[in-house]
């Protein structure tokens, strides 16, 4: 009759030894996806506030007329574009009115 409860007895431990492990597996997994989603939500945080900036940039009308004249070439009214091109190469085309140097 020991012997049977002695039996009972270490099935039931291995039982619970089992649960346990388990339980602290799933606990340690839940932990690490825990920090990686903390991670994640700062690097979130910190995109959200450089857009927020960039949008308060870009509502300020130096930076419009700044974007419009470097980017677009445009120019107020009155004004002259000019527009420098690269140097061309040694066998490019010639610049206009000139014939090329050979």
């Amino acid at each position: 009759m020991r012997l049977i409860r002695f039996v009972v007895l270490l099935a039931a431990v291995g039982v619970l030894l089992v649960s346990f492990v388990r339980s602290a597996a799933r606990a340690y997994g839940l932990d690490r996806q825990v920090r990686e989603l903390e991670r994640a939500r700062v690097q979130l945080v910190a995109q959200n506030e450089r857009l927020r900036a960039e949008i308060r940039r870009l509502h300020d009308p130096r930076t419009i007329e700044r974007i419009a004249r470097e980017e677009l070439g445009f120019v107020r009214p009155g004004e002259i574009a000019v527009v420098l091109l690269p140097a061309s190469t040694r066998n490019g085309p010639a610049s206009p009115g000139r014939s090329p140097v050979r």
